[in-house]
């Protein structure tokens, strides 16, 4: 979720390597800002098989502009960082469409709690067309560009911060490493990948990391 229209991330190439039949049908994008997907696809995704989610009215409304033909949904739930007057009991609810390809990508590990993102993807599952596949980035904690990355953007915005390591998972909260979401902060959440495969009932498996397009997350794909 951003409102900044340069990007360093090729998303469209990122997730069209994962899955290379993600342009044969319908795109829901979770968190998709402006469209991020549609603008690094230039022009090799068509607008009109394009649907994007986001909790910031903002980048929604510029998403508007750039692709009219596109459907942009707000979805108006509390976010910390960008819908702060947004409901706590809202989930992502698009009962009357269904998707070829769900993706997402540096939104389910960032100011959400586990809780919040296991059951935004059950959400997210139940509008996947039978057959189709869930792509979502997410924060590896022995992935060192990521931590790297993280612990160096946190340092120089934020001060000093505890190295990133756990058994299982890690909040970066503010400028220090938790167990516990604080979400008067805005927050990361970093996995072991054994401990995420341990949230998700779905068929599932994890892509690395592809900085070689500035997508420095991993991925996990879960299929239905």
């Amino acid at each position: 979720m951003t409102s900044r229209i340069k990007l360093k991330q090729q998303v469209f190439k990122y997730f069209k390597t994962l899955h290379p039949k993600i342009t044969d049908g319908t795109v829901l994008d979770y968190g998709s800002g402006y469209g991020k997907f549609l603008y690094t696809s230039d022009g090799n995704f068509p607008q009109e098989n394009y649907t994007a989610v986001d909790v910031d009215k903002n980048v929604l409304e510029a998403g508007k502009k750039l692709f009219p033909r596109a459907n942009f949904v707000h979805y108006d739930a509390f976010n910390i960082a960008y819908n702060k007057t947004g409901r706590t009991d809202r989930r992502p609810m698009l009962k009357d469409r269904y998707y070829d390809t769900i993706i997402s990508y540096d939104t389910v590990p960032v100011v959400t709690t586990i809780e919040d993102m296991v059951e935004t993807i059950n959400c997210l599952f139940n509008v996947l067309r039978p057959g189709g596949k869930m792509l979502l980035s997410w924060l590896d904690v022995d992935n060192q560009i990521s931590t790297d990355h993280y612990h160096k953007k946190r340092t120089k915005e934020y001060g000093s911060c505890s190295t990133i390591e756990t058994d299982d998972y890690i909040y970066l909260c503010g400028n220090k490493t938790s167990k516990i979401a604080q979400c008067e902060h805005q927050f990361l959440v970093f996995f072991k990948e054994k401990y995420l495969s341990s949230l998700i009932g779905y068929k599932h498996s994890f892509t690395p990391s592809r900085p070689d397009l500035g997508c420095i997350h991993r991925c996990i794909i879960i299929e239905k």
